[in-house]
């Protein structure tokens, strides 16, 4: 955005990049929660945890992402694809915050 760009007001975006630039921000966001999360419960773990964690980890990311791709093709030529691809990654990150929260409380 350039100097005398308004703000895009993520709360009522009006124009589809609007909507996708703010898709983006609150994947960014949730996947910033993830991160955090994550290092949090790793911390409580021992080593033979942690590689079961990261092994556990990269098979939901590629299982996002792989969801994430069938539910968004009908789009995927369209100017929204990439704002509705977005919500989708962040609606499955936060499913994942919640499963990541219940091991860390189990560890609590």
């Amino acid at each position: 955005m350039s100097e005398d760009t308004p703000p895009i007001n993520c709360k009522s975006p009006k124009a589809t990049t609007e909507v996708n630039y703010c898709a983006e921000k609150a994947n960014e966001k949730a996947d910033l929660e993830l991160n955090a999360l994550y290092k949090r419960l790793r911390d409580k773990l021992n080593q033979n945890d942690k590689d079961a964690l990261a092994q556990t980890e990269r098979k939901w990311v590629a299982l996002r992402d792989e969801i994430c791709d069938f539910e968004t093709q009908p789009a995927e030529n369209g100017t929204g694809w990439s704002g509705f691809n977005s919500d989708c990654l962040t609606r499955l990150t936060k499913n994942r915050l919640i499963d990541l929260k219940s091991a860390l409380d189990f560890r609590q």
